[in-house]
């Protein structure tokens, strides 16, 4: 007999306290869902995370962009975690869910499908990269950090990584000339409004002067400047990073035989959706904010060359976050059956920039455990309480404490004697 209790909703449980920003439960499967959704307060809560205030300010999301932004969940393909994050926000030059189908089932894709009507232009993102994009999608938030700085990890996937070779099979692998002719863009615009006693009204809501500020120069905190960039620097797009070029970010979504052919189906694909490729690693990172400022963040994408071969942008649920960014993850059995041994392993991670204080992470026991024969190794890091009820529910307490640094790991390993339950 199963005990009640599953590893999602063990997973789900953890929460991590002081400065971290918690994800939901993460389930492994073989393809990930989307669903659209033009939700501006649903969209924006989901993505606001620890130290970052979301200030009022009745923007909303443009009616042109209804079938090419939404909710994605389930975003990992097997054990080995490529993809960072599996729940967020979706932000597409084409429609959402025409990429949530397996990559490369056929040398066939739908392009043609994939097309929209022309929806304008975005004059930040041309007036940048100097440059006509169609097909633009984007969101606008007005927020405020806790901390000097604004943390945004994300992943670029995209139909243009291998584009001409698939749609005609016998040219060869592309160049990197090849993917100078084409390369859909994306930035994160931030922009310094000022004082937040200037920028809010009374009620706490940005003031409408502050809605249609456009796009300036790119060197000032006066004005827009892209902060999702290369470590190195140079922007994020299929230009700057492929097989070819900062290739140590580049995650080849196609499969070739041993003649350099591609292969159909394809059947060792490492992400479970219809994009060639993605950019995964980069963080958009800026520091030396002002807590008493409002900024204004424009986040957009834009279709270079065509309207046919898309990319899109994958946002962490609860990822713009200030100061330390946190992550805890939770490995163990995918079910809990009676009379037996579980094991738990807790992994929390600084991903940066900044050093966290008062880090905590609060672990609830399966239903039933005999509580005197937990047994708990936090590896030397920390402390752990004694275990207490909350709503009915055994936990503890692991204290990592303050002066956890950006790039740091710490493991806690949790093992539970299950009840026999006949």
């Amino acid at each position: 007999m199963k005990i009640k209790n599953s590893i999602a909703t063990f997973v789900a449980a953890i929460v991590s306290l002081a400065a971290t920003s918690p994800l939901s439960a993460e389930t492994f499967t073989s393809t990930y869902t989307t669903t659209q959704c033009l939700d501006y307060e649903l969209i924006t809560d989901m993505l606001i995370g620890s130290g970052v205030t979301r200030r009022p300010s009745g923007a909303k999301i443009p009616q042109t962009s209804s079938v090419q932004i939404g909710i994605y969940s389930n975003l990992v393909v097997s054990e080995e975690r490529v993809v960072p994050f599996t729940n967020g926000v979706i932000i597409s030059t084409g429609k959402i869910t025409d990429g949530s189908s397996l990559s490369n089932e056929s040398a066939t894709f739908e392009w043609a499908d994939d097309a929209l009507p022309n929806l304008g232009r975005d004059a930040d993102l041309n007036g940048y990269f100097g440059e006509d994009l169609s097909d633009p999608a984007g969101l606008v938030l007005y927020i405020q950090p806790r901390n000097s700085t604004i943390n945004i990890p994300f992943v670029m996937a995209s139909e243009e990584f291998y584009y001409e070779m698939i749609s005609t099979p016998s040219l060869d692998l592309p160049t990197q000339d090849d993917y100078e002719d084409y390369s859909d863009r994306f930035a994160f615009f931030l922009k310094e409004l000022g004082d937040k006693a200037n920028v809010l009204d009374v009620d706490g809501n940005v003031k409408s002067e502050y809605h249609n500020v456009s796009m300036a120069t790119n060197d000032a905190k006066t004005a827009w400047w892209n902060i999702a960039q290369l470590p190195g620097g140079g922007n994020v797009e299929i230009s700057t990073v492929n097989q070819h070029t900062n290739s140590e970010y580049f995650i080849s979504n196609v499969v070739a035989d041993e003649y350099g052919d591609l292969v159909f189906p394809a059947t060792d694909i490492k992400l479970p959706m219809e994009f060639n490729g993605a950019i995964v690693g980069p963080v958009a990172v800026v520091t030396g904010l002002d807590t008493n400022k409002i900024y204004k963040l424009k986040i957009i994408i834009g279709d270079s060359y065509d309207n046919t071969v898309n990319s899109a942008v994958f946002l962490r649920e609860r990822g713009i976050t200030s100061g330390a960014d946190l992550k805890v993850e939770v490995d163990g059995p995918s079910t809990l059956t009676s009379a037996g041994t579980a094991t738990f392993t807790d992994t929390v991670s600084n991903i940066g920039p900044a050093t966290a204080d008062g880090v905590a992470v609060k672990h609830y026991l399966p239903e039933g455990v005999d509580t005197g024969m937990v047994s708990v190794d936090c590896g030397g890091v920390g402390s752990v309480g004694v275990i207490f009820q909350e709503n009915g529910t055994n936990c503890f307490v692991w204290t990592i404490g303050d002066g956890f640094k950006s790039g740091s790991n710490a493991v806690m390993t949790v093992s539970c004697v299950l009840p026999d339950v006949g």
